[in-house]
């Protein structure tokens, strides 16, 4: 049975918090499976589930890599992100892209694009916590997303999870290629949930 996510309550309420987000090139031709399979998952929510689910749009697909600022710190001043961002850089430029498995699936509450296999996201992650650590702080290094995956959809009313999980088996799963890291001010704002 699928439950809507308590979005009532945010985890940062109209809070600007820095996220580590890598970001799918959906024109990079590597990528056009992947696409293929993008686009037929939001239409599938946006339409056939929409009494179920909230898509999230295409355009702001990401996986996260850190947040970067615990939910009770101050956050981090925007020159000592250029800074994280300029120690980033060369160590970002010596890994390779990745190439993970992506497989839509349901959970609880959301619908979550799985990217496996999770030990190759391992790789940024660690480099990413290491400079972070150094550049912020160990307090400001933040919480780590073992899990790689993609969330695509949430639900915003109960309902019986067996056709969406059915028709999100007959997707599939395509190769995605990740080899874009941006720093992005992430905001939750309390009441309907809007992307922009």
């Amino acid at each position: 049975m699928l439950q809507p996510l308590d979005m009532a309550s945010s985890r940062w309420p109209d809070r600007a918090v820095p996220h580590l987000y890598l970001l799918p090139d959906l024109a990079d031709e590597h990528n056009a499976g992947f696409a293929q399979l993008a686009a037929g998952c939001h239409d599938l929510l946006a339409h056939q589930f929409s009494a179920l689910m909230d898509p999230v749009p295409t355009r702001w697909w990401h996986a996260t890599v850190r947040m970067l600022s615990p939910l009770h710190a101050t956050v981090p001043s925007p020159e000592t992100l250029h800074a994280l961002a300029r120690e980033l850089q060369p160590h970002l430029d010596h890994q390779p892209p990745l190439t993970l498995q992506a497989t839509p699936v349901l959970g609880p509450w959301s619908v979550r694009v799985g990217l496996e296999p999770t030990e190759h996201f391992t790789d940024p992650v660690r480099v990413c916590t290491q400079v972070a650590a150094r550049v912020l702080g160990p307090e400001h290094s933040g919480d780590s997303y073992r899990r790689a995956h993609i969330t695509a959809g949430y639900c915003h009313t109960a309902g019986d999870d067996a056709p969406l999980s059915a028709a999100l088996r007959a997707l599939g799963s395509r190769p995605l290629r990740l080899s874009s890291m941006s720093l992005v001010m992430a905001i939750q704002r309390q009441g309907p949930r809007r992307f922009e």
